[in-house]
């Protein structure tokens, strides 16, 4: 997803199928909306966007990926691989 994706997506602010965290810090409060996503035909969570749609970024390389990951699927039943 390129930088004019995410600022569309963005623009549109959170909803059933859409959610923003600004900081990585915050993945624990994420399994739960991401474990709700299969049941309104799939989602998308945006790191690096504040609640009001500013897209602030972050920077997610392989070794961040993984982490994100393995919490996503091993906090779900069953799981949703992100």
């Amino acid at each position: 997803m390129d930088a004019d994706n995410v600022r569309r997506l963005a623009s549109d602010g959170e909803g059933q199928r859409l959610g923003f965290k600004y900081s990585l810090a915050e993945l624990g409060t994420v399994t739960g909306t991401v474990a709700a996503f299969p049941n309104t035909d799939g989602g998308v969570f945006l790191f690096g966007v504040r609640d009001s749609g500013d897209v602030m970024g972050v920077a997610i390389g392989q070794t961040t990926k993984e982490p994100i990951v393995n919490r996503i699927t091993g906090a779900t039943d069953p799981v949703v691989c992100p």
